[in-house]
């Protein structure tokens, strides 16, 4: 793959939002098949573009990035002979660079302010998972700079990583969902829980959850009505009242 190419591969990684990692050789000792300046991609899922030399060592750096999902720059030093068991003998350091923010989004429902905010944040910074039960509204022609999950909402934390730096926002297509998901996620650890929907249906939501005997403390740390009040109208607008929202919270 010429140079050229897999630079634009990279580009479109960052892009998109979407999870990945770059692998470039910056030194060799002995006999290798490397070269200095190589440089390989690899995503989430462990496909990858370009190479650092091929055979046992892609794959070994393949299975120990997906592996160890490293968050900060690294340097790996191997040893072709002993751990990538490649007859050559020689040794190659490695510059491994994640193409990620640390700050994960999921949005639960991928419909019309959903289109709107998956690319607010992707380009705002988020790693941005959009999880809606219809194909239709997820997949990459509406959400293209994020990843889509197709799943039923009574299974959606089994796709949500949490964490400080989970952010969490519930806009799916019906108020049963969007409460049948509250109640999954709301005691799980997470930056910022928020839910789409009038005054009247957050405080039929908060009743419910208190019914279910679910912690006060826990109940108003929901996010909701979503965003800040700018009086927004639009899917465009309501994106962006939550979009602030959410860098409002991730600043501090």
């Amino acid at each position: 793959m010429p140079m050229t190419e897999i630079y634009d591969k990279i580009r479109n990684a960052v892009e998109t939002g979407k999870t990945a990692y770059v692998i470039t050789v910056i030194k060799i000792f002995g006999s290798t098949p490397s070269r200095l300046g190589a440089k390989m991609l690899i995503d989430e899922d462990g496909y990858s573009d370009g190479t650092i030399g091929g055979g046992n060592l892609e794959q070994m750096v393949i299975k120990k990035v997906l592996k160890l999902k490293p968050d900060t720059l690294q340097v790996w030093e191997i040893d072709l002979d002993s751990e990538a068991k490649m007859a050559c003998g020689g040794r190659v350091v490695l510059i491994v660079e994640p193409l990620f923010s640390k700050d994960k989004l999921y949005i639960i429902g991928g419909g019309h302010c959903a289109v709107q905010l998956s690319e607010l944040a992707a380009k705002g910074g988020f790693n941005v998972t959009v999880i809606d039960n219809r194909e239709e509204w997820a997949n990459n022609k509406k959400h293209p700079f994020a990843k889509n999950i197709v799943a039923p909402y009574d299974s959606v934390e089994n796709h949500i990583t949490f964490g400080k730096d989970t952010y969490i926002v519930i806009m799916t297509h019906r108020h049963r969902y969007d409460m049948d998901v509250v109640e999954k996620l709301l005691d799980k650890e997470y930056a910022y829980l928020g839910m789409i929907g009038s005054k009247s249906k957050v405080a039929k939501t908060a009743e419910n959850l208190r019914r279910k005997n679910f912690p006060e403390a826990l109940i108003k740390k929901i996010y909701a009505p979503i965003g800040l009040q700018i009086n927004s109208d639009t899917p465009f607008e309501i994106a962006v009242s939550i979009m602030a929202q959410l860098i409002a919270v991730k600043n501090k």
